[in-house]
């Protein structure tokens, strides 16, 4: 939803095509994007009583995950430790 972070994946996943099939390619994504928004927009109390979620519970769960990627940003000294699975660069079985 952050045009200017997509720009760049956009432009590489699209390097190889037509200026004309590029631009299909954006409007389609445009497109899908409105439409997952409208949906939830519209039906987001419905499909929230649907699956039985509350309001908060969904708030709790959104911090909750937002608490754990600030921790795994704030911990960025250990992301080759995460990435590759030991200490000392070499390759290994990956924590996750």
């Amino acid at each position: 939803m952050n045009p200017i972070a997509n720009t760049p994946v956009f432009v590489g996943l699209t390097a190889n095509l037509a200026q004309s099939e590029r631009k299909k390619t954006a409007f389609r994504a445009v497109l899908i994007a409105f439409i997952i928004i409208a949906l939830f927009s519209f039906m987001g109390n419905i499909i929230f009583k649907l699956f039985g979620i509350t309001l908060f519970a969904f708030k709790l769960a959104s911090g909750v995950l937002l608490f754990f990627v600030g921790l795994i940003c704030f911990r960025a000294n250990n992301l080759r430790f995460i990435i590759l699975g030991t200490r000392d660069g070499k390759s290994g079985s990956k924590c996750w």
